[in-house]
C-alpha cells in the first residue's frame, strides 16, 4: 500500500480488534475472528511497518484463543495454533 496510508491503516485495524474484544467476551462464537484478526491483518501489518513490539503481545493473545478453541476443535485450531506460535517464535 501507499506509506501514507499505512498509519490509518494501523489505527483502523487495532480499533477492530478493540472493539472485537468485548464482543468475543461475551459471546464466544466471535473468539475466532478475533485470533483470525490479530493474525492477519493485524500483526502482519504491524510486522510489516517495523512494529514487531507491538504484534508480540497480540500474538500471543491469538495463542491463547487458539490454544483454548483447540480443546474443543483441534482438527480446526490446532494448525492455527500451531502457525501462531511459529509466528511469535519467528518475532522473539
Amino acid at each position: 500500500g501507499k506509506p501514507e496510508l499505512q498509519p490509518k491503516a494501523i489505527d483502523l485495524t487495532v480499533k477492530a480488534i478493540d472493539n472485537l474484544r468485548p464482543l468475543a467476551a461475551r459471546n464466544p462464537t466471535y473468539r475466532p475472528q478475533l485470533a483470525d484478526w490479530i493474525m492477519s491483518p493485524a500483526s502482519a501489518l504491524l510486522v510489516a511497518t517495523c512494529q514487531k513490539p507491538r504484534a508480540i503481545p497480540l500474538i500471543q493473545e491469538a495463542i491463547d484463543i487458539y490454544a483454548a478453541l483447540n480443546q474443543s476443535d483441534p482438527v480446526t485450531y490446532g494448525p492455527k495454533l500451531t502457525q501462531a506460535r511459529q509466528r511469535l517464535a519467528e518475532l522473539q
